[in-house]
């Protein structure tokens, strides 16, 4: 890894050092070089290690040695530091992708080297910030001749020779194998050909060495030593994980999909909590066609929580309805389908809850809850009041589920806060009181009697409480006994974990198994964050395209194949803000089966069922699902990555009615339905 300092580093100035990394990969040796060109004696770390350097604007520098996993990249331990870095917390970093999956391309039997940028657009230096845009779209790679002594800086009498070129990604990232031995410097050009920044020094690349930078023309001033700390572990581990594929960029299609929807909350400036809550998002196909639809839930004007300042907003505010065309776009069908619901709206879940073989939809809403009946012709009737599921409590997250094992889907809806407007005392830095501030209220678990009409049983099932304060809800079978246990996720205080006991009722049992943790709001960056195994996460964001560089107060998201390409895009709906869609791109490099399920003992839509799917020695579950993520619902549909298989070996469905379902030798990349076995009669 090269680095800059000028002649006050305490190496003595120049290179102040770069990492050597030889066979086996997991071994690095650090070099630190003076600036009159004497090499000092290599720090060898046979576990791996990192030289983090930083260039303070006091005019001092730093440096610090760390051992790292050469497997993880999680940093170990301090081996050595030179004024202020005494301590840094322990991290994963993800390896940039322009460079994973590419060690292909460098023979490492030859003497050769590789250069990679994680980013030539990192700069906060005067007059060059179009690069931040992308300004710079070239690589040139210059070498001196003859080589006659050490790297030293240009106009020192050496000849220049350009050996060649390349692209820069857009992202700002490039990999090029270069010569070793061979004193180079590199300069970025523009579409036109013109020099917008360049490397005023030589870099030297050893035989087999990655070389990395973070940013070609990175103001070093500007710099702390986390940053490049992260920067160095991040060059370190590019090598170590260069079998892994190129990560999937998300694309912003919002505009060219034809979504135009913008969330509101009734208001010209948050100021309570009711606002600050919503909103969610729903993928699901509610005209049988095939292909993934889109709803989106709004704010309203309403005079008990706005300020007076919103009411310009009032009667200008619904939810909305968008038709998947085919054709990756969409068409606005609210007014046609008359699912416009102008409550203050916070969640939305859509199942088949009278199994008649297509999806309806419920709204939560601080207020009046909304159930719409799906009337199989592209329209929909509020049937709410009929149902018996008009709660005027205010509810947030909610989920469809079978907890009885009739047959028939039942509904689970999380009650929030008693929210008391003329409630005014605060700390001045959080704006307006917090979820503390209030009582809880109870949550209702509403059983499906089969006739169009729900009751409520949450006292008669055991989870009835007034002390909750849910923001999320959540099914799914945890004890794999056969059917749906509950998480309530509440806010500011413990979590709830109902165990199904499979009698009608439920036992809490958070708290034993340590799931109980006992305002002013921010623009931030979404974060996506890639799985290693199942056994643990590392963020991904920064590497998986610009959608993860925009700042926005996010509420709920979704995710779902909405191209039915066999990868997964995302949908994301933006508290005050715009939605956001986002177009997997290169997801679907691996193989893939995506499982729809169709109930008929069991309920319509599967919801409850256990998915498990065989492939290349690996087994992986999902169970299908009502709500997903905040106050929103994904894809129906069980997605599996199967990678390199060319053949799913078994696919087995057990179903909610204890029925099972079982697929040999399935072909890959396909959507394939499997239906639930009717009983034979004898």
């Amino acid at each position: 890894y090269f680095v800059e300092a000028d002649g006050e580093s305490p190496l003595g100035g120049g290179d102040l050092a770069y990492v050597t990394l030889r066979r086996p990969l997991h071994s690095r040796t650090l070099f630190a070089a003076a600036g009159d060109g004497a090499y000092l004696d290599p720090l060898a770390l046979a576990d791996g290690g990192v030289l983090a350097s930083y260039h303070p604007a006091d005019g001092d520098a730093s440096y610090a040695l760390y051992r790292i996993d050469g497997a993880t990249g999680q940093r170990l331990e301090l081996v050595h530091a030179k004024k202020g870095f005494d301590t840094l917390d322990a991290q994963e970093l993800a390896p940039h992708p322009r460079v994973q999956g590419r060690s292909s391309v460098v023979d490492l039997s030859k003497k050769t080297g590789v250069f990679f940028c994680v980013s030539s657009h990192v700069t906060d230096r005067p007059g060059l910030e179009h690069l931040r845009e992308g300004g710079a779209t070239t690589i040139r790679v210059i070498e001196a001749v003859p080589l006659t002594k050490k790297p030293t800086t240009t106009g020192s009498g050496f000849e220049e020779n350009i050996l060649g070129e390349a692209p820069v990604e857009n992202d700002g990232s490039f990999h090029i194998e270069v010569p070793s031995g061979v004193p180079l410097r590199f300069a970025l050009l523009d579409e036109k050909g013109g020099t917008v920044a360049e490397q005023d020094s030589w870099t030297w690349v050893m035989p087999r060495e990655w070389r990395g930078c973070i940013g070609c023309h990175e103001d070093r001033e500007m710099v702390v030593p986390n940053k490049m700390a992260d920067a160095f572990v991040l060059s370190a581990m590019t090598a170590v994980a260069a079998d892994q594929p190129t990560l999937p960029q998300f694309v912003d299609v919002t505009a060219s999909a034809g979504i135009s929807f913008v969330h509101s909350i009734g208001d010209d400036e948050l100021s309570n909590i009711v606002e600050s809550s919503g909103a969610g998002c729903v993928f699901f196909d509610y005209d049988n066609d095939g292909d993934l639809d889109i709803y989106l839930v709004n704010g309203r004007y309403l005079e008990t929580v706005s300020s007076a300042r919103g009411r310009h907003l009032a009667g200008q505010l619904k939810n909305a309805l968008y038709r998947n065309n085919g054709d990756a776009t969409f068409t606005d069908v609210t007014e046609k389908a008359g699912v416009g619901d102008t409550g203050f709206g916070m969640a939305a879940v859509a199942a088949d809850y009278d199994n008649d073989g297509d999806r309806d939809l419920f709204v939560t809403n601080y207020g009046r809850d909304s159930l719409y009946l799906n009337n199989g012709d592209g329209t929909f009737t509020d049937v709410t009041q009929k149902a018996g599921v008009g709660s005027e409590l205010w509810s947030l997250g909610a989920s469809f589920f079978d907890f009885d094992r009739d047959g028939l889907l039942d509904l689970y809806v999380g009650g929030y806060l008693v929210f008391d407007p003329e409630y005014r005392n605060f700390y001045a830095a959080e704006a307006f009181p917090g979820p503390l501030s209030y009582r809880g209220q109870k949550d209702i678990l509403y059983r499906n009697k089969g006739d169009g009409t729900f009751e409520d049983v949450t006292r008669a099932a055991g989870v009835y409480s007034t002390k909750g304060r849910a923001m999320g809800v959540a099914a799914c079978d945890i004890d794999d006994d056969g059917d749906e246990d509950l998480y309530v996720a509440n806010d500011g205080m413990e979590n709830y974990l109902y165990r199904n006991r499979g009698n009608g009722t439920f036992e809490e049992i958070a708290l034993r198994t340590g799931n109980g943790d006992a305002h002013h709001l921010e623009p931030e960056e979404d974060t996506l964050f890639r799985g290693k195994g199942g056994r643990s996460f590392v963020d991904v964001s920064g590497a998986s395209g610009p959608a993860f560089k925009l700042k926005a107060v996010g509420r709920g998201s979704a995710a779902g194949d909405l191209d039915n390409d066999g990868d997964l895009d995302l949908l994301v709906l933006n508290l005050n803000g715009p939605a956001r869609l986002y177009r997997n791109d290169g997801g679907n490099r691996g193989n893939w089966i995506m499982v729809r399920t169709v109930g008929t003992a069991s309920n319509r839509d599967g919801i409850g069922a256990r998915v498990r799917v065989k492939s290349g020695g690996t087994t992986q579950v999902r169970d299908i699902r009502s709500s997903s993520g905040y106050l929103s619902q994904g894809d129906f549909r069980a997605h599996f990555g199967v990678g390199k298989s060319q053949k799913v070996d078994r696919i087995e469905v057990r179903w909610p009615s204890g029925r099972t379902s079982t697929l040999d030798n399935v072909k890959v990349n396909q959507v394939i339905t499997v239906t639930e076995p009717e009983v034979k009669k004898k």
